[in-house]
């Protein structure tokens, strides 16, 4: 599989789980939080919001790297995503 490949691919899993994340604050909430204080919720919000927003910008990221012509720094950008997860 080529590098640019491997970068698209990552970046739209990326960009997948971010949305997957913010679908589960907006619909799923009363069921998986159940009887959670109002103070809690928040901050497990919050704390979504902010993994979601980076995940979707990681991806986004990622894709546009996936237009670099040089070996040398997409085996870079790849490493730097290895070393994220």
């Amino acid at each position: 599989m080529k590098l640019k490949n491997i970068l698209k691919t990552c970046g739209i899993f990326h960009i997948l789980l971010g949305l997957f994340i913010i679908f589960l604050l907006i619909f799923s909430v009363k069921t998986i939080a159940g009887n959670v204080s109002g103070e809690t919720l928040r901050l497990v919000r919050g704390t979504a919001d902010v993994v979601a927003a980076s995940n979707m910008g990681i991806g986004f990221l990622l894709i546009y790297c996936s237009s670099i012509k040089d070996k040398a720094s997409l085996r870079k950008v790849l490493s730097g995503e290895l070393a994220l997860m």
